[in-house]
């Protein structure tokens, strides 16, 4: 046998016929095996004409060639000896063989047989060898290594385990088990040694000793500032959000933070890699694959970063490093051909659903699940409500365009929780092809499509592909805030109906708050020496509380008694305790606030009380339900009786000055339909303001329930000059016609209430903000275990599950199910609840056992709790 390297075609016409070829190795090197004259001679003849020839030792035996065949019998006997079963190759198996095998065809002795008697076609095999693959060959001569370095991959990794000429193969096959392990593999060298039995003994030498640095090579360590090089394949970039070059990276806010964007520390890897080729990065194409973001960059205006950026030769693997931490690794190469790396236009074919979100509609929702993307990164001009396709603005920002793919994906989840890109498979970048798409545009209005092609795990716009992407779910950052949870209802005012205590206190702050736009609040809450209160019975915290859930209001509570009456008295920061000797005369308080007034009917009580009033204060008394008391002394004193409400026990009354009719008085009957009324308005409100004189612009809706009148009003009042705004909101069919001779609307305007709102049965009242009664506990088909406070032990409950959207015939009636590990951590809020599609809230639970609807025992596994 002999190893020739000549063309294919020249060799057929140069070799004998009693020759044949046996090896393919490449396109200009073979190897040859026959008769022994015959190869000596044709040796001899090759070396005459100057031909590369070598001589291979193979004991005189023609392997692969026709003289193997009478060997064949007696071969397949010793095999189907030695391999008495049938075994199947896997699909890692690749066969030089002629004969054409599968994965379903057995390993036998009919195999390796024919590996005799056929040609090696080596040449076609090693085309078949992926790119992260590590070959070794495994042979006493290691004549493959010039084929394999030349025609293999750069990305592989080729050893050779042992070298015929070498004086030290020990040393060649360690130094190759050595390659392996900075391949990625996992050799077991400790089979290379006897067993070490542990403890070692103590004379047993240290093996630190004999590792020593090699200093061969100086290098120098400087400082360097952006973009200067530290050598040919380093460089350091300082990024500060001050430098005009970078201000529009703060424009990448997620979960209230400032990240460097993802695609920014691709794009200075695609410059840098440009450089190094002297090139322009915009003539550069590029693929990125592998990329794994282990960490996020915060930005900070008062500091700048530092990116050290570097790029491994022969592997192309690159690493980005801030301090001492790596934030991103992968590979990165140049294309020879940019065109094989897309994905072909035969696979890439989607149908475009309609793009019914703008751009508002899209970082609105982006925004709901946690990123405040501003300025450059808000360049989704529309798109698809599944987030299928959409349109991209072109600013000349790589960094910007393509994070705006990633959004993309983001709109694609169908979940509101907030992602971040932990690794992108494959990322393809043709920027020639992408100018050249955007010339076909206008300057002022360039926009490229972008499409997310969920089979083939996909984005593409113009002449960029992002494959593969990777994103996980992060906790979100929780404000520390109480959560106020009310609804907003109509609230009769005199129909002595039984509510709370704390609702009807609520009920008279915000009619209080309604007639006074004010900030700052006084409040008074008097309690006389023969009052039979104890510390409970007191309305200060409770008024505490109420107008802390109001955050734009400042109030302030005064406790009037004196101080034996409530020693030791615990009270909240905003309420303070004082002597009524000691209140000034101008206090000038909203509220007051009195225990039994009616009953009492003292001359002096009501004096001093309505003293401290403001002129539209309100006075507000809590009378036990069985007492006697006149309500002619309220005649007497000018009171009006705004609120009545019965509380157990207690009867609440809030009462006000009675107030004199306005001298003029204008109606303004409103509509949803037609709205010539807000010209009638505005003529007016200019007219009075203009006169100041006493005016009155009442606004009436009638036989429009759903009108927004009370909306209106709020935001009229607050206006400058809207305190003389006021309105009637009639919900009654049966009401008569709204006229100011009608006794049934005089009576109630009287009142002086902004907001007046009539029901059936000439009801008169307002809608309030009331808190949501608690959730009480009831009998359900079935339930899931949820966690109302992530984190929070104590919150976990049962709660209804949604029956009708499941399959009743894969019903399974769970009898028991395990709390796993994962179960705990969830709960502790050590881990982060996986996501799943909307309106499930189910993440508790994976393993389950039961009766299916058959009778049937199932023991299965959840995607979700």
């Amino acid at each position: 046998m002999a190893e020739i390297n000549l063309d294919l075609e020249t060799l057929k016409v140069m070799c004998p016929s009693d020759i044949d070829i046996a090896c393919y190795n490449s396109s200009s090197n073979f190897i040859v095996s026959g008769p022994t004259n015959s190869i000596k001679t044709f040796f001899t003849k090759l070396q005459a004409n100057s031909i590369p020839i070598k001589e291979i030792s193979c004991g005189y035996i023609p392997f692969h060639s026709r003289y193997i065949k009478p060997a064949v019998a007696k071969s397949e006997e010793y095999l189907n000896r030695t391999l008495p079963q049938k075994k199947f190759h896997s699909s890692k198996w690749l066969t030089t063989s002629s004969y054409e095998y599968s994965n379903t065809i057995p390993l036998c002795s009919k195999y390796y047989t024919n590996h005799l008697l056929s040609p090696v076609l080596f040449a076609k095999m090693i085309r078949s060898v992926p790119k992260d693959t590590v070959t070794i060959e495994i042979s006493p001569q290691n004549i493959l290594q010039h084929i394999l370095n030349n025609y293999l991959y750069s990305t592989v990794t080729n050893v050779a385990l042992y070298e015929r000429t070498g004086d030290h193969n020990n040393e060649i096959f360690l130094e190759s088990i050595g390659k392996l392990y900075n391949a990625g593999l996992q050799p077991q060298i400790a089979n290379l040694y006897p067993t070490v039995e542990f403890p070692v003994s103590r004379g047993t030498p240290m093996i630190s000793p004999l590792i020593r640095w090699n200093h061969l090579e100086d290098l120098f360590v400087m400082r360097v500032r952006q973009k200067e090089i530290i050598d040919k394949k380093e460089i350091v970039v300082s990024i500060s959000t001050i430098d005009e070059d970078f201000a529009y990276l703060t424009g990448h806010v997620v979960n209230e933070k400032n990240l460097f964007p993802a695609m920014g520390y691709l794009f200075y890897i695609w410059e840098m890699i440009a450089s190094l080729k002297n090139q322009e990065y915009i003539n550069t194409p590029i693929v990125f694959e592998d990329v794994n973001f282990i960490r996020a960059t915060v930005l900070s205006q008062q500091n700048e970063i530092e990116l050290t950026l570097s790029i491994q030769e022969g592997s192309n693997r690159f690493d980005i490093i801030e301090g001492d931490n790596a934030i991103v690794t992968g590979t990165v190469r140049i294309p020879t051909n940019i065109e094989n790396e897309k994905i072909s236009a035969n696979f890439a074919e989607c149908i475009d659903s309609e793009e019914e979100m703008s751009t508002k509609d899209i970082y609105k929702e982006l925004r709901l699940r946690g990123y405040q993307y501003a300025g450059a990164f808000r360049g989704l001009k529309s798109a698809s409500v599944t987030g299928s396709n959409g349109h991209i603005a072109w600013t000349c920002n790589w960094v910007a365009f393509m994070d705006s793919m990633l959004q993309m994906m983001i709109l694609g989840q169908n979940s509101r929780s907030l992602y971040v890109p932990i690794r992108i498979r494959k990322l393809t970048i043709d920027p020639k092809y992408h100018t050249q798409i955007i010339q076909d545009y206008p300057i002022g209005d360039r926009q490229f499509s972008v499409r997310r092609y969920k089979s083939l795990d996909a984005i593409i716009s113009g002449g960029i592909e992002i494959c593969g992407i990777v994103a996980t779910p992060i906790s979100r950052r929780q404000k520390v805030v109480n959560t106020v949870l009310e609804e907003y209802k109509f609230v009769a005012h005199r129909d002595l109906g039984t509510i709370s205590l704390q609702d009807a206190i609520r009920m008279s702050m915000h009619i209080a708050l309604e007639c006074c736009n004010m900030i700052n609040i006084k409040i008074i809450e008097f309690v006389d020496d023969s009052d039979k209160v104890i510390p409970e019975d007191l309305n200060s915290p409770l008024i505490s509380e109420i107008f802390n859930n109001l955050p734009q209001i400042r109030h302030h509570t005064k406790l009037v008694t004196t101080h034996e009456k409530f020693p030791n008295i615990s009270l909240p920061d905003n309420v303070s305790t004082t002597e009524i000797t000691k209140l000034s005369k101008d206090e000038n308080c909203l509220i007051v606030l009195g225990f039994d007034i009616l009953t009492k009917n003292s001359k002096k009580l009501y004096k001093q009380l309505l003293s401290l009033l403001m002129p539209q204060g309100f006075l507000l008394t809590l009378e036990e339900s069985g007492a006697v008391y006149d309500y002619s002394c309220l005649k007497t004193y000018e009171l009006d009786i705004i609120l009545e409400k019965q509380i157990n026990d207690k009867k609440l009354l809030l009462l006000r000055k009675t107030r004199n009719i306005a001298k003029n008085q204008w109606i303004v009957h409103v509509n949803n339909y037609e709205f010539l009324w807000v010209n009638e308005l505005k003529s007016i409100m200019n007219v009075e303001n203009e006169t100041s004189v006493d005016t009155e612009i009442i606004l009436v809706s009638e036989g429009d329930f759903e009108c927004g009148l009370l909306g209106f009003i709020k935001c009229l009042r607050k206006e400058p000059g809207g305190e003389i705004i006021r309105s009637v909101f009639i919900q009654d069919d049966k009401a008569p016609t709204f006229s100011l001779q009608e006794p049934l609307y005089a009576k109630q305007l009287q009142l002086d209430l902004p907001i007046n709102v009539i029901r059936s049965g000439n009801v008169w009242g307002s809608y309030s903000h009331l808190p949501l009664p608690s959730l009480e506990s009831k009998l359900v088909q079935s339930a899931y275990v949820t966690q109302m406070v992530q984190g929070d032990l104590s919150t976990l409950c049962w709660a209804q599950s949604r029956m009708s959207r499941i399959n009743r015939e894969n019903l399974v009636d769970v009898i028991y199910t395990s709390v796993n590990f994962k179960d705990i951590m969830i709960a502790t809020g050590r881990l982060n609840p996986e996501t799943f599609e909307r309106g499930n809230d189910c993440f508790i639970g994976l393993e389950f056992v039961g009766f299916n609807t058959h009778k049937q025992r199932i023991m299965g596994l959840c995607s979700h709790g």
